[in-house]
Formats: C-alpha cells, sequence, structure tokens
C-alpha cells in the first residue's frame, strides 16, 4: 500500500473511534444521514414522476399527430376513431383545434 493509502485509512479509522466514543456526534451525524437519504428519495421520486408526465405527454402528442396525419390522407374522423380505439368526440376535438 502507498502512504497515501495508508493515511487515508488511517483518517477513517480516528474518524470512526471518534463517532463511536462521542454519543452526541454519532446522532448528530446518524440524523444528517436520515435526512439526506430523504432528500435523495424525494428527489428520486420527483425525477420519476416527471419522466412518467413526460412519457404521457409525448404519447398524447403522438396521438394527436397522427390523427392529423391520418385525416390529411383522407381518412374520415369515424375511421380514424374506428382504427386507433380513440373515442369520435376526442378525434373531433383534436381536428378542430388544428
Amino acid at each position: 500500500m502507498t502512504d497515501q493509502t495508508n493515511n487515508a485509512i488511517g483518517q477513517a479509522y480516528a474518524f470512526l473511534r471518534e463517532l463511536s466514543e462521542d454519543e452526541a456526534v454519532r446522532l448528530r451525524n446518524e440524523s444528517y444521514l436520515k435526512a439526506k437519504r430523504d432528500e435523495w428519495s424525494r428527489v428520486a421520486g420527483a425525477r420519476e414522476e416527471g419522466l412518467e408526465e413526460g412519457l404521457q405527454k409525448g404519447r398524447a402528442e403522438g396521438r394527436e399527430e397522427l390523427i392529423r396525419l391520418m385525416s390529411q390522407n383522407g381518412v374520415t374522423p369515424e375511421d380514424i376513431s374506428s382504427l386507433t380505439g380513440i373515442p369520435l368526440s376526442q378525434v373531433e376535438d383534436i381536428l378542430k383545434a388544428t
């Protein structure tokens, strides 16, 4: 092992010894770590929620684009509804918005 590695291990060992000797320091660090884990969990949940919202929005935009393209190619709203399974009223609303 290099001197730098030995030094790092020695520092880590000293830090752990200090933590185990001082109950107040240990409790404070445990509290800090719990707060960090909670924060990481909230961030991960928010990220997942954002990804799901993005996927839903992308799917909706894709359906609308499909409806517009089908209509531009002469497919009737009734046939679009029948072929895609999208309710006729929704197809008509999308076509009116364009």
